[in-house]
């Protein structure tokens, strides 16, 4: 079997290690919206990621954001509700972007969107190992973080990324559509 697959150079992870300056809100935010177009794209077919995180985003030639290792993602389930859900399963996900949900529960498609509102975090406020971890540590605790204070509409779109009850998180058409990207 051969797997023909678009080259990519460099990942998120890669490229947040080597601009610890200001980033620039506007690209930042461009690259988001990409990511939740990708994200949109498989939950619509009914499949969730469950391991985002900047070293499975990679950047095309052009720059694109690119989504890849998809080797945890699954298919949803469906609760008496209808809901779509996933129950627990052990070692899945890296642990310093999954959401609080993940580690104990069933989970919605919602914890993609937390790994995202992590990521978006990280790649609008340069952080430091230590940092990020406490941060995000926070996020998961439902305790804010003022990482942003002199972004006030983008702290509160993270804050509504992050939401501790996956219920209150939104979808990704809901963020698409959202006037966060419209600005």
């Amino acid at each position: 079997i051969y797997i023909q697959m678009q080259l990519c150079k460099e990942s998120l992870e890669d490229w947040l290690a080597s601009n610890m300056e200001i980033r620039d809100a506007a690209t930042m935010k461009g690259w988001l919206e990409k990511l939740f177009e990708a994200v949109a794209y498989i939950h619509a077919r009914g499949i969730f990621h469950r391991d985002l995180k900047p070293g499975n985003i990679l950047f095309d030639g052009n720059g694109q954001p690119k989504i890849c290792d998809v080797g945890i993602a699954t298919a949803f389930e469906r609760n008496e509700e209808g809901e779509k859900t996933k129950t627990r399963t052990e070692d899945s996900g890296t642990p310093l972007y999954k959401a609080p949900e993940q580690r104990y529960w069933i989970y919605k498609s919602k914890v993609d969107i937390f790994s995202l509102g992590l990521i978006f975090a990280e790649m609008s406020v340069p952080m430091t190992g230590n940092e990020r971890e406490k941060i995000f540590d926070n996020y998961r605790k439902g305790q804010p973080n003022d990482i942003l204070k002199d972004a006030p509409v983008t702290a509160e779109f993270i804050n509504w990324l992050t939401t501790f009850e996956a219920d209150d998180r939104p979808t990704c058409k809901q963020v698409l559509d959202s006037h966060f990207f419209a600005v």
